[in-house]
C-alpha cells in the first residue's frame, strides 16, 4: 500500500493577501515516522512554496503553493492508495476541499484522509464536502489504524500516553534545508528549527482552540528525550537555534527545570526562544534559562484590563507578569508580549488599558491581534448570544474578513484600533530607549548579541518610520467611541 502525506498550499481570495512561506510540517513528520516505526512506508510532500515569486494566480486570488499540474505529477508518480492531508487553519479550509476534489478526479479510488485542528473541530462538514475519512484528535494511532484497514469515517483513538514512545521526527537533510535555509532577521543563530516537547494545555482560555484537539489534557516528553532530540538536530542538520513550539512548555515545573539541567549537564551550546506562562516560573528559573541558552521570551498577556482578564480566563495577576518581564529584561533576555483586542463586551477604555499595560510593563515589543472567534472556542457562543454572529454564518467568511463585530465596535474599527495600538506602543518605546539606553546595552554580552541588536535596530527603525507616517483610520466610516475619535 502506497501512502503519501500532503502539507497543503495556502490560497488568499479577494483583496486579502499575505505571503505564507512553507514551514516544517511537524505533525506529518510525527505521523510519518510513527508509520515507519510500525512498518508502514509513507512519503511526505510539501505543496507550499518558499519564495513569493513562485506564487500561482488563481481565478479569485493567489495560491502560495504548487499548481494543480505539479500536484497531478506527484499523484501520477506515486499512485497512492491513501493520501493524508493536514488542515491546521480553518481560514484555508477551502484549499483542502479543492485538493481533495483534485485527488478524486485523478483517481476516485484514492482514500483522502484529513486531520489537524480544523478537522477535529468540523469532521462532519469535511465528510459532507467530499473527504473520505477524518481523524479527530491526535493523529499517530488513528492514521496507522486507517492504513491497517480501519474504514470508520470519523476516527478518534486514545492519545499516546507516553510521548517518549514516539520516534524523534526525522527527515531527509535536503528536505529539511529547504525550510531552514532562509535569512530570518529575528533569529540570533544561523540555522534555526522548532521543537515540540509537549502536547496540550490544561488552561481553558475563552479564545483558545487548542482544546479542540487535546481536550484540556497535557503530556510532556522527558528531559532526556527532549535533549536527545536537540542533539540529534544539531548533529544531523547543523542547527544552532531552537524555538519551542509547545502550547504550554512549563506546565510541569519539575520537568521544565529538568530540561534546563540536562542541557547544562551535557554542555549543549545553543540559542533558543520560547513562549512562556509567566505564572509557572520564577527568577531562579529565569537565571537558569539564560544560562542554558535562552535569549528571547514571549508572554501571553492577552489583556491589560482586569475585568476583561476575568472574562477570558486569565486569572493570574498582572503584577507578577510585570515582575517577571522586568527581571527577564534585567538579566539580558529579550521580551515580547501578545495581546488580543475585540472581545464581545470590551469597551474603548478596556482596550486602552491593554495598550497602556503593554507600554508600562517593560516588554521590548508588543503584538496586538484582533480576535477571530473560532467555532471551537468558548467565546464563540457569546457572539451568537449577542447576535454578532448568526449560526448560519460561515465561520470561514468571518476568518477571511479578519475579525468580527463586537457590541461596541465593528471589525473595521477594530482594525483601526489595532494599528493605533502598534503606533502608540512603538512611539512610546522609541522615547523610552532614548531616555534609558542602558536597558538595551545590558542585553549585549557577546559579538553575536551585538549583531542581533543591530539587525533588530534596523527593523525597529523602519517600523518607527512607517508608524510615524501611517494614517490610522477605519476603512468603513469615521467613528467616535468613548474618548477615541479617528478621522
Amino acid at each position: 500500500m502506497r501512502v503519501i502525506l500532503f502539507n497543503p498550499y495556502y490560497s488568499f481570495r479577494g483583496s486579502t493577501y499575505v505571503f505564507h512561506r512553507a514551514s516544517i510540517p511537524y505533525n506529518l513528520l510525527y505521523i510519518g515516522n510513527y508509520l515507519k516505526q510500525s512498518k508502514v512506508s509513507a512519503r511526505i510532500y510539501e505543496l507550499g512554496i518558499f519564495n513569493e515569486k513562485h506564487n500561482h494566480k488563481i481565478k479569485d486570488g493567489v495560491r502560495c503553493g504548487l499548481s494543480d499540474e505539479a500536484i497531478l505529477e506527484i499523484l501520477q508518480r506515486e499512485n497512492p492508495a491513501i493520501v493524508g492531508i493536514t488542515t491546521m487553519y480553518s481560514i484555508f479550509h477551502a484549499d483542502v476541499i479543492e485538493l481533495t476534489s483534485l485527488i478524486h478526479k485523478f483517481n476516485p479510488l484514492i482514500r483522502v484522509v484529513v486531520g489537524g485542528n480544523h478537522a477535529s473541530c468540523f469532521p462532519e462538514r469535511l465528510l459532507e464536502e467530499g473527504v473520505d475519512q477524518v481523524v479527530v484528535g491526535e493523529g499517530e494511532k488513528a492514521f496507522l489504524s486507517i492504513c491497517q484497514g480501519n474504514t470508520d469515517r470519523i476516527v478518534r483513538l486514545p492519545m499516546v500516553e507516553d510521548l517518549d514512545e514516539l520516534p524523534i521526527p526525522k527527515m531527509n537533510v535536503d528536505f529539511f534545508n529547504q525550510y531552514a535555509n532562509v535569512h530570518n532577521p529575528f533569529i540570533m543563530g544561523t540555522k534555526a528549527t522548532g521543537i515540540i516537547t509537549s502536547r496540550g494545555c490544561p488552561s481553558n482560555c475563552i479564545y483558545c482552540t487548542v482544546n479542540g484537539v487535546w481536550k484540556n489534557t497535557w503530556r510532556g516528553n522527558s528531559p532526556k528525550r527532549v535533549v536527545d532530540e536537540i542533539e540529534y538536530n544539531i548533529k544531523h542538520y547543523g542547527i544552532d537555534e531552537f524555538h519551542f513550539l509547545d502550547d504550554n512548555v512549563s506546565v510541569d515545573k519539575k520537568r521544565w527545570e529538568g530540561i534546563l539541567d540536562e542541557i547544562l549537564r551535557r554542555g549543549v551550546r545553543i540559542k533558543w526562544a520560547t513562549p512562556m506562562a509567566y505564572w509557572t516560573i520564577d527568577e531562579r528559573i529565569l537565571d537558569k534559562m539564560k544560562e542554558a541558552g535562552c535569549y528571547r521570551l514571549s508572554f501571553g498577556i492577552e489583556s491589560g484590563d482586569i475585568e476583561t482578564r476575568k472574562f477570558i480566563g486569565k486569572t493570574f495577576p498582572l503584577k507578577r507578569a510585570t515582575e517577571i518581564i522586568k527581571y527577564a529584561n534585567k538579566i539580558g533576555l529579550w521580551t515580547i508580549t501578545t495581546n488580543i483586542i475585540g472581545f464581545p463586551y470590551e469597551t474603548d477604555d478596556q482596550i486602552q488599558n491593554t495598550i497602556d499595560y503593554a507600554k508600562d510593563c517593560g516588554t521590548d515589543f508588543a503584538c496586538f491581534f484582533n480576535l477571530i472567534p473560532h467555532a471551537s472556542s468558548r467565546v464563540y457562543p457569546y457572539f451568537i448570544k449577542e447576535g454578532l454572529i448568526k449560526e448560519k454564518d460561515d465561520i470561514m467568511s468571518i476568518m477571511n474578513e479578519g475579525g468580527c463585530d463586537t457590541l461596541f465596535f465593528d471589525k473595521c474599527e477594530l482594525k483601526a484600533l489595532q494599528k493605533q495600538a502598534y503606533k502608540d506602543f512603538i512611539i512610546h518605546k522609541v522615547f523610552y530607549y532614548l531616555s534609558h539606553p542602558w536597558t538595551i546595552t545590558r542585553k549585549i554580552k557577546s559579538w553575536q548579541d551585538f549583531k542581533y541588536l543591530a539587525r533588530i535596530f534596523r527593523l525597529g527603525l523602519s517600523m518607527v518610520l512607517r508608524s510615524l507616517s501611517a494614517k490610522v483610520s477605519p476603512t468603513s466610516k469615521d467613528f467616535i467611541y468613548g474618548k477615541r475619535q479617528y478621522v
